[in-house]
């Protein structure tokens, strides 16, 4: 859920579970202790790598167009993870039947969503982004999945759900009211949940197809390719002329923010095992709430820091809730 809310992807990847094995991991977790404080620490890593991406975009489009710094984002991402790939010896070939999948997860979690993003943080406060996405976006999926999988959340997921909406409508309630840049950029973040839920969607499909490392790698490989071009002609003197700070939040956002946050989170779920992993979600907009006060300078009003506190305790419930055995178990493996 980083300024990308790819928690929601991780969770569904289920770590290392390789080709088609949904319960594979949390089999494996039975294995270990239930305190792992290495696993902890790697969690914390996750969210601090993913919350910072507010803050690093803010920095980075404040002087580098958001069209570049998307590109350079994901080309650094993409080498970085073909790199990390290699030496683990995931299998990184896709194959034909593959390549309209990870296309539409392409442009809607990369292309689409971050063009959301990274305008959408230029014309409104990091802040609201930081709640909005990562609150929305589980509503988005619990949508997708129970309209497509027939999977829906017990009572406390749902009631997470609602009480994250009407957090939501606190955050984005001053916005209404004043209009402006603020609404332009607060309706791009609802537009890039949107985007992001229906990547994490799909990501389901392409988990039982294809190394959880191959599933990140490949959209972002083909967004940077759609990115080139724009940022040619969105230019690449400001990154000549850029800060070191800008320049270190463009790194920022292709290394920590994509790479390492991914890998954290891919070897948390691994060893504790994705439900328990997945709870580390919800410090994700609340160290995005306390860095952009902290380090953007962001006044947070008191329907923002109410709908903020509503959002989060919505979001304790989906990540702590428990479907009921009666539901239908998930199925992906015959999909696509």
């Amino acid at each position: 859920m980083t300024a990308d809310p790819s928690a929601d992807h991780g969770a569904i990847m289920a770590g290392e579970r390789g080709q088609g094995d949904p319960a594979g991991s949390d089999r494996n977790v039975a294995e270990h202790s239930d305190h792992d404080p290495v696993a902890y620490a790697l969690l914390l890593v996750m969210a601090g790598c993913f919350a910072g991406t507010w803050v690093a975009a803010h920095w980075a489009t404040d002087e580098v167009p958001p069209l570049t710094t998307a590109f350079i984002r994901f080309a650094v991402a993409s080498v970085l993870l073909w790199a990390w790939g290699r030496l683990i010896g995931a299998p990184m070939r896709l194959g034909r039947r593959d390549l309209p999948l990870v296309a539409a997860m392409a442009m809607l979690g990369i292309v689409a969503y971050n063009l959301c993003f990274l305008y959408g943080v230029r014309l409104a406060p990091a802040s609201d982004g930081a709640i909005i996405v990562p609150g929305l976006a589980p509503v988005v999926v619990a949508m997708l999945v129970a309209i497509r999988y027939r999977v829906v959340p017990g009572r406390q997921g749902v009631s997470g759900l609602a009480l994250a909406l009407v957090g939501l409508v606190l955050v984005i309630g001053p916005a209404l009211e004043g209009g402006g840049e603020r609404l332009v950029g607060d309706l791009l973040y609802v537009t890039g949940a949107f985007c992001w839920g229906a990547y994490s969607v799909m990501s389901r499909v392409a988990t039982t197809r294809l190394h959880p490392v191959t599933v990140t790698l490949a959209p972002a490989a083909i967004g940077a390719l759609v990115f080139l071009p724009a940022s040619l002609v969105a230019g690449w003197a400001p990154v000549l002329d850029a800060s070191p700070r800008a320049i270190a939040s463009l790194l920022y956002l292709g290394a920590l923010g994509t790479m390492v946050a991914f890998v954290a989170f891919a070897e948390g779920i691994r060893r504790i095992g994705a439900p328990r992993a997945s709870a580390f979600i919800v410090l994700v907009p609340l160290a995005g709430e306390v860095l952009s006060v902290w380090l953007l300078g962001e006044h947070l009003g008191p329907f923002i820091v109410a709908g903020s506190a509503v959002v989060l305790a919505g979001l304790w419930l989906v990540q702590t809730d428990r479907p009921a055995r009666s539901r239908p178990a998930r199925r992906t493996a015959d999909v696509g």
